[in-house]
């Protein structure tokens, strides 16, 4: 019950900030969320004894978002270079006995938390903005339900054991079919712009795509032994716990618009 509850609670005062908040408002909660999911990586790597360069990493994290969305791309090479100068300084003068691991593990936690928040970003950003975001946090979500009931009901084959031993290839299917579902759905309501087809490829793309994302955090902790990335929302554990799947599929949904604009 918990569960449900914090999770309804989340969606809709997301729901409430993309429909009745501006594009700058969606850019400052997303460079929050990117501090915060750099906050509950770090926070692994610590509890996993892992070299955990934090006080770098977290606004590195939120800086890296706001380049992304605000730079050209003179800006967006900027940042790198300066994350590139910050690694560096980090394997130098972090104290860390493992000094390439230091530095590594700062710039993955810094690019995985902050470049995917600085795509939802700029798709929010874009005409048919709301629509489009709305689209993928929808379609990410019956992805991630039609894998759950699916899998609880009907797996049998395992997907990546090695990684999440309870997700199945049924749970699979059932998480793109939920997907393509959640995309057309919003494409009904919301994006006229948007034909049948991209609202089907959308969906099947965030379907796919989705579990990379999941699977990814699900490697790192059972890397670090950790079992939640943190506990700040009740029942589903931290950040990065719930926006597993959507750091992976604002990143190709965005990939996906911009190359629809240029085709």
């Amino acid at each position: 019950m918990t569960r449900l509850a914090s999770g309804v609670t989340l969606a809709l005062a997301i729901l409430a900030l993309i429909l009745y908040g501006s594009a700058t408002h969606f850019f400052w909660f997303a460079m929050v969320i990117a501090a915060i999911g750099a906050y509950e990586f770090f926070g692994m790597l610590k509890a996993g004894g892992r070299p955990s360069p934090m006080l770098a990493g977290v606004p590195a994290a939120a800086a890296l978002t706001a380049a992304l969305y605000l730079g050209s791309g003179q800006q967006t090479t900027m940042a790198f270079m300066a994350l590139f100068m910050l690694m560096a300084s980090v394997c130098v003068f972090g104290g860390y006995k493992d000094r390439l691991m230091a530095g590594g593990n700062l710039a993955f936690g810094v690019v995985f938390t902050g470049a995917p928040m600085a795509a939802l970003a700029l798709i929010r950003g874009a005409y048919d903005g709301q629509g489009f975001v709305t689209m993928l946090i929808t379609a990410t979500a019956l992805c991630d339900t039609g894998a759950y009931y699916v899998g609880r009901k009907f797996g049998k084959v395992k997907l990546a054991p090695s990684l999440s031993p309870g997700k199945t290839v049924e749970g699979f299917i059932g998480g793109v079919i939920g997907a393509v579902l959640g995309a057309v759905i919003i494409w009904q309501l919301m994006i006229p712009s948007f034909g049948a087809a991209e609202a089907v490829i959308s969906g099947l793309l965030v379907g796919v795509l989705g579990p990379i994302g999941d699977l990814a955090e699900s490697a790192i902790k059972r890397n670090v032994g950790v079992k939640d990335s943190g506990n700040l929302i009740p029942g589903h554990g931290g950040i990065l716990d719930r926006a597993d799947s959507l750091l992976f599929t604002s990143a190709a949904f965005y990939l996906f618009l911009q190359l629809r604009s240029a085709l």
